[in-house]
């Protein structure tokens, strides 16, 4: 310790300053849509709570170096930059308002990047619902009763709680101006919002150096009650990057149109109530690079019958390259939203779209004219959808189409032949053809494996992937031991050899052909009497 108290602590500040994580995992020039958000629709992070969880992990480096000696205790305290990055679960300083404002002030005045969860709330909080449901079942399984309203506080309780909440988030309100990054969330649901403490709704807030801003879970959300905005205007002219999950489209509608205009990304959830605002809004978003767009009807509307979302804003997007839409829509109003969005959005730019439909409703046909509007894609991602009722010149006007991906789907032969063997829909610029996560019910036919061998035969052809998700495994594992095993079909005897077929061109095809395992939860889904097999007795 002699030697290193040798050490300028200047020098000792920056060597400890470079060893510390960053805040946000992603590279703070680059942070954008996770992958699971964008290339995987099936398994999109809803929650900023698990996306960006707090960890405290850059709390616990600084308080192991200020244990090492007197001089390294000293180095960090003194050290701005060693206290911009800040993990904060608001409920843990109601009693020591004073402790905060300390750790603030440790970073004076250089940018803060910030992570703000807003009370623990008991083991609940910050869990995925899959994960809230596990627990929810085990409680009620112990005889525990409703999750975390077991515990039932008074009402003076609560509004001393909130009162501290208040005085905790008053003073993270006096750092706004130099908050650079923020995420934010909260996942009890049937609380109060406390963001209406953080964005006041009678008081303009000001964010002038926020460049990202996550959020999820930040409003009341129970059924039956329609959104009701409980956060007040807020402006952040360097915004770059806006995630609003869950639950915490609010916010969005409380951005101030100067906002908006530097915005390069954007992900947001919204619902019928909030688009008349909303679409206006992102109208105004003409520097997009990226857009995730989440878009569902009112469920429980004040008065009268749902209604399908309606866009009636001009989007036009110079410098879109990416796109997300996932609409919730209904049998009664299948096509509208997609109409209007193929009507009214203008990205020349657009290479990538993943769409995402609702399951059981949504039908592949009803994208027919954005996909005619936009014959530049490079990459598209339909997940969702039915195939029932579909024009074989589906996928024509994609002449520059590169990677075609059907998830959470199950495509039929004749879908398979039409997009493969058609003059309609030749793809002849098409390098990769994926299917993922289908549908259960849905096997390897020999049609699809005639389209891959066909590639293989025809080396003239242009050079194409094909990756295959499939569960055939559990099939051949399990069959023989099942008492469904006991009367097999044709249908499930032809699944058999066509999923061996696929491993045996895995192998000796590993450049052209991949392919997954792939578990479907719950139990097999390959006997006829339970899915309908029909169309693989016959191949």
């Amino acid at each position: 310790m002699d030697y290193s108290s040798r050490i300028p602590i200047e020098i000792l500040q920056e060597i400890f300053h470079h060893s510390l994580p960053p805040l946000f995992q992603d590279p703070v020039d680059s942070l954008t849509f996770h992958e699971s958000f964008i290339k995987e629709p099936a398994s999109r992070k809803r929650d900023i709570g698990s996306t960006y969880p707090l960890t405290f992990e850059i709390a616990c480096i600084r308080t192991t170096l200020r244990q090492v000696c007197s001089h390294w205790n000293n180095a960090v305290v003194h050290a701005p930059q060693l206290w911009n990055q800040l993990d904060i679960q608001a409920d843990r300083f109601i009693n020591d308002t004073d402790g905060f404002k300390t750790l603030l002030e440790r970073s004076k005045s250089i940018p803060l990047d910030v992570k703000l969860q807003f009370t623990e709330k008991g083991r609940y909080d910050g869990l995925s619902q899959v994960e809230y449901n596990d627990l929810f079942g085990e409680d009620l399984n112990a005889g525990c009763g409703y999750g975390y309203e077991v515990v039932e506080s008074t009402e003076e309780e609560r509004l001393e709680f909130e009162k501290g909440i208040h005085d905790v988030l008053t003073l993270l309100r006096n750092e706004f101006h130099r908050i650079r990054a923020m995420a934010i969330h909260y996942t009890n649901l049937d609380q109060r919002a406390f963001t209406t403490h953080l964005f006041p709704l009678d008081i303009p807030t000001s964010m002038p150096r926020l460049e990202y801003l996550f959020g999820s879970l930040l409003e009341p959300h129970r059924d039956y009650v329609p959104f009701i905005q409980n956060t007040g205007p807020l402006d952040t002219p360097r915004l770059k990057v806006c995630h609003l999950h869950f639950a915490s489209a609010g916010l969005w509608d409380s951005l101030t149109p100067s906002s908006v205009s530097n915005l390069i990304s954007v992900s947001v959830e919204l619902e019928c109530a909030q688009f008349p605002k909303a679409g206006q809004l992102l109208a105004r978003c003409q520097n997009l690079k990226d857009l995730s767009w989440s878009i569902s009807r009112d469920f429980y509307p004040l008065s009268g019958t749902p209604s399908a979302p309606r866009i009636s804003s001009r989007l036009n997007f110079p410098f879109l390259t990416s796109l997300h839409l996932a609409i919730n829509d209904d049998e009664a109003f299948p096509c509208e939203t997609f109409l209007d969005i193929a009507h009214y959005l203008d990205a020349p730019q657009l290479r990538s779209l993943t769409i995402e439909g609702t399951p059981g409703k949504s039908q592949v046909r009803s994208i027919a004219p954005l996909l005619r509007r936009n014959p530049q894609l490079e990459e598209l991602r339909m997940s969702v959808f039915g195939v029932d009722d579909y024009s074989e010149d589906l996928l024509a006007p994609l002449v520059e189409l590169k990677t075609l991906i059907l998830s959470r789907m199950k495509p039929s032969n004749e879908f398979l032949q039409s997009s493969f063997h058609t003059d309609a829909s030749s793809l002849s610029n098409l390098s990769k053809f994926i299917i993922e996560r289908p549908e259960p019910g849905w096997a390897v036919s020999k049609t699809l494996l005639g389209i891959i061998k066909d590639k293989i035969t025809h080396p003239n052809t242009a050079p194409m992937e094909f990756h295959i998700w499939t569960d055939g495994h559990r099939f051949v594992e399990n069959a023989t031991n099942t008492e469904q095993g006991s009367s097999l079909s044709m249908s499930t005897g032809q699944v058999e050899r066509n999923y061996g077929e696929l491993l045996g061109l895995s192998e000796r095809y590993p450049a052209v052909l991949q392919w997954y395992k792939f578990e479907h939860p719950g139990p097999m889904t390959w006997y006829k009497r339970l899915w309908g097999m029909d169309e693989f007795a016959s191949g």
